[in-house]
């Protein structure tokens, strides 16, 4: 049987299944450019699929294309080739497009070639390139958004159909002087992933971008988000937490966000209003040492979460954790048991960085998410519920207590405890045993014995 008598969803398939070979780096490739404009800076098979018959050209060109920026060997030579390809034939190739996700490296790429030329008007020739890719795109549904100013933002919000329609009234009707509005229906937006990026070195260190993101999404034509992630938003100094905007009003599934700037708190006008849309967060950066920024959560998270993800940055950068002050060293947040009443179908919990795990918690999460199958607490340090200061290390880690809740959770896979108060790793080894000999993988750290300056 020849490919021409395959059936449709087989050549597809096929196509799909190659798409991790135009990752492979290993292979080299000096093909013609045509039929698919870029294949001479890719990888060999997926290239090689288009040519094989009319039959496979379709499929293998719309598998290459979907996302053409997570390519390796862009120069900005090639990247202008790219781009005349996706605009030609009106947006033939653009259309294909459904995922940016590396544009942002690739521009600030491109961006360095260029001013190592010493090209002048480097970095406003790699914005104009980036725009042009979105205006050429017209079926995203994964955008990696990145802007220097309000201004380049509102542009993209443009080219992406993401800004209001303005609504033109209706002359007054004759006797009553009363203007009125026509029914209007928007038009709503196929996106469903966004990430936002700070560029070219912290442009937005004044944070005017982040709030006129945050202003546009509110008003955008969205109905609802799978995936929302933020890098390095930074937030305007004057804009304390009583002065933050409402929650955005569409429901997002998922939200990942890194920042070194401010406290968890602030990121929550990012959040839905509705609390049970969202499933999973990731969050890398700053918290409050009270613990407040976790005990506020339930105020912004429903019952719906699946995956709470969260490494803390804490205020001093330490590799070790001492044994000396295990207790009383107060660089990182403390856990509010309270916190984790309120997520029932929590699967996977992660809270690195932290000080606050504890029997008392352990309890909590049994009893409140008796579906977590992973719990991890690395970098961070136990407390003794009895008495948080305590520098006893049975207080802190009492290996049955703790045994015997971990045995009350029934689809536990992994769990790490973390740093464990001891300079002697035996101590702990039986413990880690039995908590193996049940199926659960399990690994944990010991202190540093030393003194800080």
């Amino acid at each position: 049987m020849s490919f021409s008598q395959l059936p449709e969803e087989l050549v597809d398939s096929i196509a799909e299944h190659t798409e991790d070979c135009k990752h492979d780096v290993s292979s080299n490739c000096n093909m013609p450019s045509e039929p698919t404009a870029f294949a001479g800076y890719v990888p060999r098979t997926l290239p090689s699929l288009c040519l094989v018959s009319r039959r496979t050209l379709a499929s293998a060109r719309r598998v290459l294309y979907r996302r053409p920026f997570a390519l390796y060997g862009y120069t900005w030579k090639r990247a202008l080739s790219l781009l005349f390809a996706l605009e030609s034939n009106d947006k033939h190739l653009g259309r294909l497009v459904r995922d940016t996700s590396s544009i942002d490296e690739l521009s600030e790429n491109l961006n360095i070639e260029l001013e190592d030329l010493e090209i002048s008007g480097a970095e406003e020739q790699c914005w104009r390139w980036y725009s042009r890719v979105f205006k050429a795109c017209p079926n995203l549904r994964k955008v990696n958004f990145i802007s220097g100013s309000s201004h380049e933002l509102s542009i993209l919000f443009d080219v992406l159909a993401l800004l209001p329609p303005a609504i033109p009234a209706i002359p007054a009707i004759e006797g009553t002087g009363q203007v009125s509005h026509p029914l209007h229906s928007e038009p709503k937006s196929n996106i469903r992933e966004m990430t936002f990026s700070d560029p070219w070195g912290g442009a937005d260190y004044k944070g005017e971008v982040c709030l006129a993101m945050l202003e546009a999404l509110a008003l955008a034509p969205i109905v609802s988000l799978d995936r929302l992630t933020l890098y390095y938003p930074n937030w305007p100094t004057s804009l304390g937490l009583s002065d933050l905007p409402p929650r955005l009003p569409f429901d997002i599934k998922h939200i990942d966000i890194v920042s070194y700037q401010l406290p968890l708190s602030f990121y929550f006008t990012f959040f839905p209003r509705r609390r049970t849309s969202l499933q999973s967060l990731h969050y890398v950066g700053r918290a409050s040492l009270d613990g407040e920024d976790l005990l506020a959560l339930s105020n912004v998270i429903g019952p719906n979460l699946q995956t709470l993800n969260f490494r803390f940055l804490s205020s001093i950068t330490t590799i070790d954790v001492n044994f000396l002050d295990y207790s009383t060293r107060t660089t990182s947040p403390a856990v509010p048991i309270r916190a984790f009443r309120a997520f029932p179908r929590l699967a996977s919990l992660t809270l690195d960085d932290v000080h606050g795990p504890s029997v008392r918690l352990l309890e909590i999460l049994a009893h409140n998410s008796p579906l977590l199958s992973q719990i991890s607490f690395l970098n961070s340090r136990w407390v003794a519920d009895s008495d948080r200061s305590s520098n006893e290390p049975d207080m802190i880690f009492p290996q049955n207590e703790i045994l015997a809740v971990l045995r009350q959770f029934k689809h536990l896979e992994s769990f790490y405890p973390g740093y464990l108060p001891t300079l002697d790793r035996q101590k702990y080894e039986g413990f880690a045993t039995s908590v193996k000999e049940r199926g659960i993988e399990m690994k944990f750290e010991i202190c540093e014995e030393q003194h800080w300056v």
